[in-house]
């Protein structure tokens, strides 16, 4: 096929229009997964992906669907068209999605939600697809080009939304996008008769002045664009907020109204009557930290060694402690009002330590200027393997849980190995959970892990290391209730045990488990060392000790349950429940649209003369397509456990995929070399799912920027043979029929229901499986 006639630089028009559709396209689609882990949770990062190959395929089987209006002497035309719409979709589908509140429950107003979300979020995909469809289909001649300007753009396109998130908000980085798309369409507009170029110009000059003015109230805390449903509840305006490639952080309170200290975690003798100053610290709406008001005087903070996450405190004077994932000052202060000698607090969330230190570090009292305290801004895990000092005390308070389907890399067996190698002799690591009615879980799964970490570790008798201690007991049947999990490095000593009976007596705690006693025979058992993989596997919950290939820490059900009506019935197990139907309910969603918008197209086909060979393309398509998403989700879940954040990850996997997937695209040419290359991919493959694992490890203490690279290193060869098999099929397939958008449209619809999949798999058996 060849480019339109009557355009003199059509060509260079249509490289320069599809590079800026693409990196608009990948922004969006980097740039929801930011939003979604506010408006929804970070775990729906898939979701994104998932919206943006349906709105890719559906675009591409439009143009099959109407090809007089799609005619070869209007692709330019049509091209300008559909980045125009698309720039001013991405602005409605946003605003759609900010007015629509996402609750997971298992009825037909949430299916209804779900799929309403879904759909306004593809439409802007839809257009960007046409534009790109268009494009790789009507000059086949340059097909390896176009495809690596096109997977070249959208790696650039990963790169830029992570840096523009350290200087604007969220809401104003979308209107950015679609301004990026409008300037798609100004490109490939015809400069004299085209509407659309002269309406492109205009509004991009609109979103740019919106965006930027946007972002300067942002600044000032008053945007007129901002996030409105939060996870099912609607937002307060706050004190403050700020966004970051990693978290948007909100402090909410009145700094000068003293008000009673919240109770969760306070131990029963607590006396409830001196009113304090402190603020709500809020990392992507669920995370939750206090920012307690503090200037200097330890008698004003009393009330702190009455929570049960300090209970491990009292096992120690001028001691070395390291807290990891600290979201605001409590954990520090603490250890300073206990006497410790130095503490190290770190948090991979830049945009907390701003807030806690510039914004309200008079509020806080400046901590971080108090020579005995150092904070670090790196992943915990990585700074734990990379740091000679040993500590004391580790101390992880209530990280992560926003969200049960979250893999968590602070709770899995190879980075509670790497804490316990990190202690002095006769040093503990503390873990305090929820144990409130939706919760009541975790505790039991995090000793599971205690137990499974310290056999490993060659314990013959985990029972002596472990102590579990809950705050008010008469709280457990509400939602403040809290516990924490004591692993030593050592057997508990008879002083140690001592210490910790006497803080829980003066205190107000329970000791729920300890090498003395038992109070809830769940925990006995879970400590023992003659637990075997049968007898959790027999259990109503999924207490299996979580693992790099499994992280899933928070989700203790089984899809099976999800039909056990008994099970519904517990109010406890709710939770987790409405999170797997969540999933489910996504996956039927994508299932319906995507038979209805891809699939259902075929009709259109009846009439093509080689329609004999479409089986057999259709699965070679089909099969590309679902590995190249298997592949991505799989990398994107393994790297977040070696990166620390799914931002991170998402970013690095798709611009590394992309970048080197062009360059595959552009090196994929002559006849009978096909076949060899996708040998080599699968050895290639084969050779990765072997390797991956022990290279990780081997990198995990480095810098966070060498992890990245590394990362890259890793990811490289796959993304050039992956990016090889879609440009030789196109190619192949053009010479035998007319059906190419189709095809294309086939490949996405692989991808959209196999990024779901991919999810459900590794939830069910881990993310080597996926692999």
């Amino acid at each position: 096929m060849k480019p339109a006639e009557g355009e003199p630089h059509a060509h260079a028009r249509i490289f320069a229009g599809l590079a800026l559709v693409a990196f608009a396209t990948l922004m969006y689609e980097v740039l929801l997964t930011r939003i979604f882990s506010v408006t929804m949770w970070h775990h729906f990062a898939f979701m994104s992906i998932s919206v943006a190959m349906f709105g890719l395929s559906a675009g591409a089987i439009i143009v099959q669907a109407f090809p007089s209006y799609f005619a070869t002497s209007m692709t330019l035309q049509r091209m300008a068209e559909s980045a125009f719409f698309f720039a001013v979709t991405i602005v409605l589908s946003f605003l759609t999605h900010l007015s629509v509140p996402f609750a997971p429950r298992l009825n037909l107003v949430f299916f209804y939600s779900v799929a309403l979300t879904y759909a306004a979020l593809a439409l802007p995909f839809i257009f960007s697809g046409i534009c790109i469809c268009l494009a790789l289909t009507r000059f086949v001649r340059s097909i390896n080009r176009l495809y690596a300007v096109d997977l070249t753009g959208a790696a650039a396109g990963c790169f830029v939304v992570i840096l523009l998130l350290n200087i604007v908000d969220g809401p104003s980085a979308v209107l950015l996008v679609a301004a990026v798309a409008a300037s798609a369409a100004a490109v490939m507009g015809h400069p004299i008769q085209s509407w659309v170029k002269k309406a492109s110009l205009i509004v991009v000059t609109l979103l740019v002045i919106a965006a930027a003015a946007n972002a300067v109230l942002a600044r000032k805390q008053h945007p007129a664009l901002f996030i409105t449903w939060a996870k099912g509840t609607a937002e307060k305006r706050p004190l403050y907020e700020r966004w970051n490639p990693t978290a948007r952080v909100q402090v909410t309170g009145d700094e000068a109204v003293p008000h009673i200290p919240y109770r969760f975690g306070m131990g029963s003798k607590y006396p409830n009557t001196t009113p304090m100053r402190d603020l709500d610290l809020t990392v992507d709406a669920t995370s939750l930290t206090i920012l307690t008001a503090f200037h200097g005087s330890f008698d004003d903070v009393q009330h702190l060694k009455y929570l049960v996450m300090n209970v491990a405190q009292y096992l120690y004077t001028n001691g070395d402690v390291l807290v990891l994932g600290t979201g605001g000052d409590r954990e520090i202060l603490s250890s300073l009002l206990f006497g410790q000698r130095s503490v190290v607090a770190v948090a991979l969330k830049r945009g907390d330590l701003d807030a806690i230190h510039r914004r309200f570090g008079e509020f806080t009292g400046h901590l971080d200027r108090d020579p005995r305290v150092r904070f670090v801004n790196d992943d915990a895990r990585s700074f734990v393997r990379q740091t000679p000092q040993r500590f004391d005390l580790i101390q992880i308070t209530s990280i992560g849980g926003v969200f049960v389907l979250l893999e968590q890399p602070l709770y899995t067996a190879e980075a509670w190995i790497s804490y316990l190698d990190h202690l002095k002799p006769g040093g503990v690591l503390s873990v305090s959970r929820s144990c409130g009615p939706k919760a009541e879980a975790e505790m039991y799964r995090a000793t599971s892990l205690a137990r499974a970490v310290l056999t490993r570790r060659g314990v013959a008798d985990p029972r002596a290391h472990i102590v579990v201690v809950r705050s008010d007991p008469a709280a457990i049947a509400r939602s403040d209730s809290f516990a924490t999990l004591l692993v030593a490095r050592d057997p508990f000593s008879g002083e140690q045990l001592d210490k910790l009976e006497s803080a829980s007596q003066l205190a107000g705690f329970e000791i729920v488990l300890s090498p003395r006693a038992s109070l809830d025979p769940v925990f006995g058992r879970l400590a023992s060392s003659d637990v075997t993989p049968q007898l959790l596997d027999a259990t109503s919950l999924d207490l299996r000790p979580t693992t790099d290939d499994h992280p899933y820490f928070f989700n203790v059900q089984r899809f099976r349950d999800l039909a056990n009506r008994q099970v519904w019935r517990n109010p406890s197990r709710t939770y987790n429940l409405e999170a797997l139907s969540s999933l489910v309910a996504l996956m039927l969603v994508v299932v319906v649209l995507t038979a209805i918008g891809i699939l259902w197209p075929l009709r259109w086909l009846g009439s093509d003369a080689h329609a004999a060979a479409i089986p057999m393309a259709g699965v070679y398509f089909c099969s590309i397509g679902l590995a190249y998403v298997f592949i991505e989700m799989a990398l994107m879940q393994m790297l977040t456990m070696f990166l620390g954040h799914p931002t991170y990850s998402i970013g690095v996997v798709l611009s590394t995929l992309l970048i080197f997937s062009g360059i595959g695209s552009s090196i994929a040419v002559g006849r009978g070399t096909g076949r060899v290359r996708l040998m080599l991919l699968i050895v290639v493959l084969i050779a990765f799912a072997s390797l991956a694992s022990p290279i990780l490890r081997a990198c995990g203490a480095m810098p966070t920027s060498a992890r990245i690279v590394a990362s890259m290193l890793l990811i490289a060869p796959l993304g050039l043979l992956m990016g090889m098999p879609l440009p030789l099929g196109m190619r192949l397939a053009s010479e035998k029929m007319s059906a190419l958008p189709w095809l294309w449209g086939l490949n996405g619809a692989a991808s959209v229901c196999g990024s779901v999949a991919a999810m459900i798999l590794a939830l069910m058996f881990g993310i080597s499986f996926v692999v």
